[in-house]
């Protein structure tokens, strides 16, 4: 589980919260009120690295929420365990509508890659980046695996631009990529 929380500007304090695992069209409701702002929607296809979903799409791909459309039944076939949360939010944009799209620790589009990766463990790969927070979370197979917040600098034909070109999560902390 991976928990997203929408902060209170006038004082700090957290005004929601949003589980990966709990139900999608709460989480968009939620975020509607907040952004001020409804998305498009775009079917997903299923692919090696992705089931099928939608993409809910905020401010021009600013924010972007990927809903995983799985069923109990389904995750519990795959033959590895996987983590599949209900959906996944990422951001390409450091605010939207007035709103600042970071992470817990502060990490945002824009920002200075050698920066924000200052204090990262290496070893905290993903697909596309690295882990900036992380959770360990039990797997199918009785082992543990760690999720976190991922961060990315990799721009069009993934050539490295120096800053955070994307903020995501859940992701999982990999040894490699398929």
């Amino acid at each position: 589980m991976w928990r997203t929380d929408l902060p209170d500007d006038a004082n700090g304090g957290v005004i929601e919260a949003l589980d990966d695992l709990g139900p999608v069209d709460e989480a968009l409701a939620t975020l509607t009120a907040v952004l001020g702002e409804a998305p498009g929607d775009e079917p997903i296809a299923a692919g090696n690295h992705n089931p099928a979903g939608v993409r809910h799409t905020r401010g021009g791909g600013g924010l972007t929420v990927t809903e995983h459309l799985l069923t109990d039944e389904e995750r519990a076939r795959y033959p590895h365990p996987l983590y599949w949360p209900r959906f996944a939010v990422a951001f390409s944009a450091a605010e939207l509508n007035g709103v600042l799209l970071e992470t817990a620790d502060g990490a945002h589009v824009d920002e200075e890659w050698a920066v924000a990766v200052e204090d990262i463990d290496p070893a905290l790969w993903t697909c596309s980046g690295l882990a900036v927070e992380h959770i360990e979370i039990a797997r199918g197979d009785s082992g543990t695996g760690l999720i976190g917040v991922g961060i990315s600098e990799m721009g069009a034909g993934w050539v490295a631009t120096g800053s955070i070109t994307a903020v995501y999560a859940p992701v999982a902390v990999a040894d490699g990529c398929a």
